[in-house]
C-alpha cells in the first residue's frame, strides 16, 4: 500500500525533508532509499557537498564520479587533507616514540586529488571550496614551537621538501591556483588553517585565483604549550597574520564578504608586546559588502580599514571581540565608545548590520571578584542596570566573567 506522504504536494515533501536534514544528513539518505519519488527530490541534496581527501582512492573515486549525471548537483567541495604532525624541538617524544606513519612529501598528495584540485571546472556548477587540514590533537599538542620563529624563503623551501605536513599545505594550494580565474567558485573558505604560511600563497596563480572569488573565509588555528604560553608569544604567528594581509586579503579584488576568525589563544589587534596590529590594508577590497571578525582586538588600524568601506559596508559583525584599554601587555587601546563614535561620524548610508555578539553575557552577581563590591564603577554599573539599562559587559580581554569591565549601553 502507498504511503501517505506520497500524496502530498512536492513543496510540503521539500519541507518534510528540510526539516530532516537539519536532524542527520543520514536520516535524507535514508529517506532517499525508500521509492524513487523521494529519491528524485534528494539526489540534488544528497550530492550537494563532495568530500574529497588527500589519498588516492578519494580522488580516484571523485574522479568516477565526476563521468555519472549527478555530478551536475554538487555545490560545495570540501577538502579534507591529513598528515602526520611531527613533534617540535622542545615538547615533543623521544624520538623513540615518535610513528613517523610513513608520510613521504613527494607522494602525500595522490595525483588523482591533484588532477581534481586543478581543474575545478569539471564541476559545472561548483560554487563553493573548502580547504581543511585535519591533525590529531596529540600531535597539536606538542608542535606548538614550530610556529616559534620566521623562515626565510630557502628555509619554508628546505621545510616543504622533507616535511610531509608541510609539503601537503604547499602543494594543495599550489594545485587550487592553477585555476586561476577559470573557475565558478563563489565562496572559498581555508579552514583551521596553521600558522605557517606556504610558498604555494606567493605564486602568481594563487593570486590571480584569489581575485576572481565573492566570499572569502580563513579560521587560524591557535594553541597553547600547555603551561600557559599562547601562540601570541611566538614571533612566526605574528609573521603568519602579518603575511595574511600581504599574501591573501590585499588580493580579493572581487570579494564582497570577509570572515576572519582566530582564537583567544591567539587573537588579533593591538600593539604592544605579544600583539598584533589588525592587518586589513585600507585599500584593499574595494567591493566589500559584510565584515566577520572574530577574536579581534580593537585598534586604530582596524578602525581604519572600516572608515574607508563605509561608503561600501552593509553589514558588520563581531564575534567576542574586544577593547583591551585596560591590558597591562597592549597598548593604544581603543574604547567601544570611541569605535561606536568613529563610525557614526561618518554616516554610514549602506550600513545596516552592526552586531556584537555574544548578544547574552553573563554577569558576575554572585561570584564578584575581591573588592568588587567597593569598587565604583562596578556599583555604578550595576546601579544603572537596575534601573532597566541594557548591559553591554565587552570590556577588557581576560578569561573570567568576574573580572570585566561593565559597559552599559
Amino acid at each position: 500500500m502507498p504511503s501517505p506522504l506520497l500524496n502530498l504536494a512536492d513543496e510540503l515533501r521539500t519541507i518534510i525533508v528540510d526539516i530532516i536534514e537539519r536532524d542527520d544528513i543520514h536520516d535524507v539518505v535514508n529517506l532517499s532509499s525508500t521509492c524513487r519519488s523521494y529519491r528524485n527530490i534528494l539526489v540534488p541534496k544528497l550530492f550537494q557537498t563532495v568530500i574529497l581527501r588527500n589519498s588516492e582512492k578519494s580522488g580516484q573515486a571523485i574522479k568516477e564520479f565526476f563521468r555519472s549525471k549527478n555530478s551536475i548537483f554538487v555545490r560545495n567541495l570540501h577538502y579534507k587533507g591529513k598528515s602526520y604532525l611531527p613533534p617540535d624541538h622542545i615538547l615533543g617524544p623521544s624520538e623513540k616514540e615518535i610513528d613517523t606513519s610513513g608520510d613521504i612529501p613527494e607522494t602525500i598528495l595522490s595525483d588523482a586529488t591533484r588532477e581534481i584540485l586543478s581543474d575545478l571546472k569539471s564541476f559545472s556548477n561548483l560554487e563553493q571550496l573548502i580547504i581543511e587540514f585535519e591533525w590529531d590533537d596529540e600531535q597539536l599538542s606538542w608542535a606548538f614551537y614550530h610556529f616559534d620563529e620566521d623562515e626565510t624563503v630557502h628555509q619554508t623551501n628546505e621545510r616543504e621538501s622533507k616535511d610531509a605536513w608541510r609539503a601537503l599545505m604547499a602543494k594543495t594550494y599550489a594545485a587550487i591556483g592553477t585555476n586561476k580565474a577559470t573557475s565558478k567558485i563563489k565562496s572559498l573558505e581555508f579552514r583551521n588553517v596553521l600558522p605557517k604560511v606556504p610558498s604555494s600563497w606567493k605564486s602568481a596563480d594563487f593570486i590571480e585565483f584569489l581575485g576572481s572569488v565573492l566570499e572569502f573565509k580563513i579560521s587560524i588555528y591557535a594553541m597553547e604549550n600547555g603551561v600557559g604560553w599562547c601562540m601570541n608569544t611566538n614571533e612566526g604567528y605574528f609573521t603568519f597574520l602579518y603575511d595574511i594581509g600581504r599574501r591573501l586579503t590585499t588580493h580579493l579584488d572581487t570579494v564582497e564578504t570577509l570572515s576572519i576568525a582566530a582564537n583567544d589563544y591567539g587573537p588579533i589587534g593591538s600593539e604592544g608586546i605579544r600583539h598584533m596590529p589588525s592587518f586589513l590594508r585600507l585599500e584593499s577590497m574595494p567591493k566589500l559588502k559584510y565584515l566577520n571578525l572574530q577574536y579581534f582586538i580593537l585598534d586604530l588600524p582596524l578602525i581604519r580599514f572600516i572608515e574607508s568601506h563605509i561608503d561600501v559596508l552593509e553589514g558588520i559583525n563581531l564575534e567576542d571581540c574586544y577593547a583591551a584599554v585596560s591590558n597591562g601587555l597592549a597598548e593604544a587601546g581603543i574604547p567601544w565608545k570611541d569605535f561606536f563614535d568613529r563610525i557614526t561620524a561618518k554616516q554610514p548610508t549602506k550600513l545596516k548590520l552592526l552586531a556584537i555578539n555574544p548578544a547574552t553575557v553573563k554577569m558576575p552577581w554572585g561570584n564578584v571578584c575581591e573588592d568588587e563590591e567597593d569598587d565604583e564603577e562596578y556599583i555604578n554599573g550595576k546601579a544603572l542596570l537596575d534601573s532597566g539599562r541594557k548591559p553591554f559587559s565587552y570590556g577588557y580581554l581576560v578569561s573570567t566573567d568576574c573580572c570585566k569591565s561593565l559597559y552599559v549601553s
